[in-house]
């Protein structure tokens, strides 16, 4: 019987495995075959929380909404956005490394105070809801920041869990300023092509722009 998914949100590539992101069943799985998923990371179905590090099959998500790989270390970076943290998954473990869960403000500062604002999503994937809870997610391969947008627009996540949010927001310094320098409203998604630049695609006013 084929496998089947309640709002598949995202899929990655992990070494050679293509993992899928089911955000309404708050779990990440695995695709050995056409049509075959078996579980990677999270309980099926079972929306959770945890502040300390958890073992794959045992880790909790709320409604995870984005994911991606940092090329450079082969992590997974997941946003887990029912419960406003960023998760980092390793060959053998889900770490929590931004945000708190449950704390949904957006805070600028080292890992015990920042804070994310990460917009709610629900289970069913064409509600205007969820159309509207869309975000995004990218690692710089440059630098190894990760990029996450919430409520505010636009957020930087270093490796140590400290998090910043861009101050410069004209378009027009873009270039001079880097890539972080423009912030967008309405986020749907970002992602970095292969020569280094920064994908932006917003809802409202610009659907790809290349920054």
């Amino acid at each position: 019987q084929p496998a089947t998914m309640r709002s598949p949100r995202a899929h990655a590539f992990f070494g050679d495995q293509l993992l899928v992101l089911d955000g309404g069943n708050h779990a990440i799985r695995r695709l050995v075959e056409p049509q075959l998923l078996v579980p990677f990371a999270g309980k099926l179905g079972e929306p959770g929380n945890a502040e300390a590090n958890e073992a794959l099959p045992d880790a909790h998500f709320r409604f995870p909404n984005g994911m991606t790989v940092d090329p450079t270390t082969n992590h997974v970076y997941v946003m887990d956005q029912g419960n406003c943290v960023v998760r980092r998954i390793t060959q053998d473990s889900v770490q929590l490394i931004a945000g708190r869960n449950g704390d949904c403000r957006s805070v600028d500062g080292p890992p015990d105070s920042a804070r994310l604002d990460l917009p709610l999503t629900g289970p069913y994937p064409y509600s205007i809801y969820n159309i509207l809870s869309l975000g995004g997610i990218a690692v710089d391969p440059k630098t190894g920041l990760v990029l996450v947008s919430d409520k505010t627009g636009l957020r930087e996540i270093s490796p140590n869990g400290t998090i910043r949010t861009p101050s410069i927001s004209s378009a027009a310094t873009a270039e001079r300023a880097g890539p972080l320098a423009w912030i967008p409203s309405h986020l749907s998604g970002f992602s970095f092509h292969a020569a280094g630049r920064l994908l932006v695609a917003e809802q409202v006013r610009h659907p790809v722009t290349a920054v």
